[in-house]
C-alpha cells in the first residue's frame, strides 16, 4: 500500500525527467545537424575547388605546333644546326600562363640544359623572318672565360671608302667649291658618316671626287689632294683638298653647294681596327648575329679604356674559326699593334640577330597577340601564338649535326608542358628546315 502511494507521488517527477531527456536529445540532434551541414558545405566547396583545379591542370598548359631550325651557312657550305624556333600556343581552355616563369629543358647527346626567359622581341606578322629578328646584346669575354679566342688591336690600316652625300642626306654639312690659282674644295661637317672618313684622312692622301654642281666643269671624276684636316673644336671637322687641274668654272669664285647637289668621294682612309678570331661556341653565337655595317661598342682593360664605337667591316668563317674585323670611329684610339693577353678582357655591346638568346636564356617573339598580353607582360592566353627562340649552339656549346635526336620540354609554372622530340634530317640542304 505504501509502495503504491510512493509511486503515485513520483509520477510528476518522472514526467519532468523524461521531458528533460527529450529536450537534451533534441539539442544534441540540432548540434549534430549543424555540424553535418557545415561539414557537408565545406566538403562541397572543397570538392568543387579540387574539381576546378583538376580541370585546369588537365585543360591548362601549352602545345607545340612545330619546330624549325636554322642551318649555319658560310659561302656555299651548309654546316650544322645552330638555332631552333618552337611555335607555342596555350591549350584550349587553359588559363593565362606567364611565360616569364616558364623553363625550357633541352637534351642532346647525353647533355641536358635548362634555359630561362631572357627578353621579348617584336615580330610583325607576315613581314619578318623570325631567324632575322634583332635584339640588344652584351658580352664580356677573355681568352680565359672564352677559349680559344685571339683579339688583335690593329693601328692605322688603309681602308677603301666610298660615299655619296648631299646636304639633305647628311645634315650639318657644308661643301664649298673655290676657284683660284689652285681650285679647292672645302667640306665642313659633324655628320657621323663623314667624320668616320675625315678622321682617317692624312695630308697628301688622294681622294677622287665627282659632283653635279653647276660650276663643276669636268665630265668625269677628278683627283684631289688632302692639304688639311682640322678639328674645329665644336664637333665639326674641316677638310680642304686641292685639285691639280682647273675644275671650277672661272666665272665663279666661291660657291656653297645647295642641299640638293650631290658629291661623291672615294679613296682610302686610315682606320684603327679590332680583330676577334674565336672557336668558342658561346662567343661565336654572338658574333654570328652581326653583319657588315653593324655598330658595336667596345670596352677593354687594355688600350680601349673608355667605350668606343666600331663598325663591322668584315666577317669570315673557315669551318673552325669565326673572325670579325671592326673599324673604330676614333682613328687615334690605337697607337701600336697589340695582341690582348690572358689577363685582358673585352666587353662588346650592340644589336645583333637574336641578341640575348644564349647558353642560359631563350627569347620570346609574339606572332599573334591581339590584346598585347605577351608584349606587355609575357602572359599568353587564348588565341595567342608565340615563337620561342633557342640558341642551341650556345646552349650545348656546339652545333647539332645530322641524324641526331633532340628532346625539349617547355614547362610552364602551372599546367602541361609543350613537348618536342625530333631527329635532325639526314642532310642539311638549306638554311631553314622543318624539324617537327
Amino acid at each position: 500500500m505504501k509502495i503504491l502511494e510512493f509511486l503515485k507521488n513520483k509520477k510528476g517527477a518522472m514526467g519532468i525527467g523524461t521531458l528533460i531527456i527529450f529536450i537534451a536529445m533534441v539539442l544534441v540532434a540540432a548540434v549534430a545537424a549543424s555540424v553535418l551541414i557545415n561539414t557537408s558545405g565545406f566538403l562541397q566547396q572543397k570538392a568543387s575547388s579540387t574539381g576546378k583545379e583538376s580541370t585546369e591542370q588537365v585543360a591548362g598548359g601549352l602545345l607545340c605546333y612545330g619546330v624549325r631550325g636554322h642551318i649555319f651557312k658560310s659561302g656555299n657550305i651548309f654546316y650544322d644546326l645552330d638555332k631552333m624556333v618552337m611555335y607555342i600556343s596555350p591549350n584550349s581552355g587553359s588559363a593565362p600562363i606567364d611565360l616569364k616563369e616558364s623553363k625550357l629543358f633541352l637534351t642532346y647527346d647525353g647533355k641536358s640544359v635548362v634555359l630561362k626567359y631572357s627578353d621579348i622581341i617584336s615580330a610583325t606578322d607576315g613581314s619578318q623572318d623570325v631567324f632575322s629578328l634583332t635584339n640588344g646584346f652584351a658580352i664580356n669575354y677573355s681568352n680565359v672565360t672564352h677559349p680559344v679566342t685571339t683579339t688583335n688591336l690593329i693601328d692605322d690600316v688603309s681602308s677603301a671608302f666610298e660615299i655619296n652625300y648631299t646636304g639633305a642626306t647628311h645634315p650639318t654639312t657644308t661643301t664649298t667649291l673655290i676657284n683660284g690659282t689652285v681650285d679647292k674644295i672645302n667640306i665642313t661637317s659633324n655628320n657621323a658618316n663623314l667624320l668616320t672618313i675625315f678622321n682617317g684622312l692624312r695630308v697628301g692622301d688622294i681622294v677622287t671626287m665627282d659632283t653635279n654642281a653647276t660650276n663643276w666643269t669636268p665630265t668625269t671624276a677628278t683627283d684631289a689632294t688632302v692639304v688639311s684636316v682640322t678639328n674645329l673644336g665644336t664637333g665639326d671637322y674641316e677638310v680642304i683638298m686641292n685639285f691639280s687641274t682647273n675644275v671650277v668654272n672661272d666665272a665663279s669664285t666661291t660657291t656653297i653647294l645647295p642641299n640638293t647637289d650631290w658629291v661623291k668621294l672615294n679613296g682610302s682612309a686610315y682606320v684603327d681596327k679590332i680583330k676577334i678570331a674565336t672557336t668558342n661556341s658561346k662567343l661565336k653565337t654572338v658574333l654570328k648575329g652581326l653583319s657588315a655595317g653593324d655598330s658595336v661598342t667596345v670596352l677593354s682593360n687594355n688600350t680601349i679604356t673608355s667605350e668606343n664605337t666600331t663598325t663591322v667591316d668584315s666577317i669570315s668563317y673557315d669551318g673552325t674559326t669565326f673572325t670579325v674585323i671592326m673599324n673604330f670611329a676614333n682613328y687615334t684610339i690605337i697607337s701600336a699593334n697589340a695582341t690582348l693577353g690572358t689577363s685582358d678582357w673585352v666587353k662588346l655591346n650592340g644589336t645583333a640577330v637574336w641578341g640575348g638568346a644564349d647558353d642560359k636564356s631563350f627569347l620570346i617573339a609574339p606572332l599573334q597577340d591581339n590584346d598585347n598580353s605577351v608584349v606587355n607582360g609575357g602572359v599568353i592566353n587564348k588565341g595567342d601564338f608565340v615563337a620561342i627562340l633557342v640558341n642551341s649552339e650556345a646552349a650545348f656549346d656546339t652545333e647539332i649535326p645530322e641524324r641526331t635526336r633532340v628532346l625539349a620540354r617547355f614547362q610552364p609554372e602551372f599546367g602541361a608542358p609543350a613537348v618536342v622530340d625530333f631527329t635532325t634530317p639526314i642532310a642539311y640542304t638549306k638554311e631553314i628546315m622543318e624539324l617537327q
